[in-house]
């Protein structure tokens, strides 16, 4: 049996209309609050979403980044 996917990003210079689009495609609510983000991207550009099966305890995210 294979390995899960724990992490995946999505990453353009334009993130909120990457987003926009992911969002509204899946239903997904994206968190640019969370600390890391800062840390990886420009300061509010890079999002987080947490959905159905990636919600085990081992912390598996889907991230959408970007920036100038």
């Amino acid at each position: 049996m294979g390995q899960p996917v724990v992490h995946f990003e999505v990453v353009g210079t334009e993130p909120e209309k990457l987003r926009e689009f992911y969002g509204e495609l899946f239903d997904w609510e994206f968190d640019t609050g969370a600390p890391v983000s800062d840390a990886v991207s420009e300061p509010g550009n890079y999002g987080f979403v947490v959905i159905g099966q990636f919600t085990d305890p081992e912390g598996n995210l889907i991230g959408v980044a970007g920036g100038a």
